[in-house]
C-alpha cells in the first residue's frame, strides 16, 4: 500500500481530528507516548462516561467514576456527594483468583441445623488464607417450612451478596456466587428463621 493511498489518507486525517480533540480536552497536557499512555488528565463533559482526573471533583451527574489523584482514591457520584470507593488506589492490584482443587467444607457446615446469624472465620472453619477479599462459594439449605431465607455476604450490613430461600417443603435449596470478604477474609451467613440443614461449599477465592 503506497503512502498515498486514499484509505490511509483517511485514516491518518480521522486519527489526527481525534487527538486534536483530545489535546482540547486536556488543554494541550497530553502525555500520549505510542498511542498506548494515558494522559496526564482526561476529562469528559458532565454525565458522559468515565473521568479520570486529578485535583477536585468536577461537576458532574450522579453515576460517574472519577480517580482523584490527591486523595490517591476512585470515587463514585451519588445523588448529591461523591462517595470514596477504593482508597490507596494507585497500591490495589487485579485480584488474582486461585480455584481450589478440591472444594473447601467444614464440619460445622456440612448440613447441620442453624438458628441464627453468624460471622465465619474462613481461616478456622474452611482453612482458607487469612485476608482474602472474596470467595466463590455456593450455601444450601432446607427446612419443612417454606419461605426462610438465607444468604452469605461480607458483613451484617452487607449480608446479601447471595441468597436464597426454602421454595419446596424439605427439599434443598441452593444459590451460588461470589462473596466479598471483611476486612479480616471472613464472611456472614443470616438466615429469617431457623433451618434444619445447611451446606456451604468454597470453589476458590481471590486475594
Amino acid at each position: 500500500m503506497s503512502a498515498t493511498d486514499p484509505a490511509m489518507t483517511a485514516r491518518v486525517a480521522a486519527l489526527e481530528s481525534a487527538l486534536a480533540r483530545l489535546e482540547a480536552l486536556l488543554g494541550g497536557s497530553t502525555s500520549i507516548i505510542e498511542g498506548l499512555d494515558f494522559p496526564e488528565g482526561l476529562r469528559i463533559p458532565a454525565g458522559q462516561g468515565i473521568i479520570l482526573a486529578p485535583g477536585p471533583a468536577p461537576d458532574v451527574a450522579e453515576g460517574i467514576l472519577y480517580y482523584d489523584a490527591d486523595a490517591d482514591a476512585v470515587k463514585l457520584r451519588g445523588a448529591a456527594s461523591w462517595e470514596t470507593i477504593i482508597t490507596d488506589a494507585s497500591e490495589h492490584d487485579p485480584l488474582e483468583f486461585t480455584p481450589l482443587d478440591t472444594l473447601a467444607t467444614s464440619g460445622s457446615w456440612n448440613g447441620d441445623s442453624k438458628s441464627g446469624n453468624a460471622t465465619i472465620d474462613l481461616s478456622a472453619a474452611f482453612g482458607l488464607p487469612a485476608g482474602i477479599k472474596a470467595v466463590a462459594a455456593s450455601v444450601s439449605a432446607y427446612h419443612a417450612s417454606t419461605g426462610r431465607s438465607f444468604a452469605l455476604g461480607r458483613n451484617s450490613s452487607n449480608k446479601t451478596a447471595i441468597q436464597a430461600r426454602t421454595q419446596v417443603a424439605n427439599i434443598v435449596s441452593d444459590v451460588a456466587g461470589v462473596v466479598p470478604c471483611d476486612s479480616n477474609g471472613d464472611i456472614y451467613f443470616s438466615l429469617s428463621a431457623a433451618l434444619s440443614g445447611v451446606w456451604i461449599y468454597i470453589s476458590g477465592y481471590w486475594l
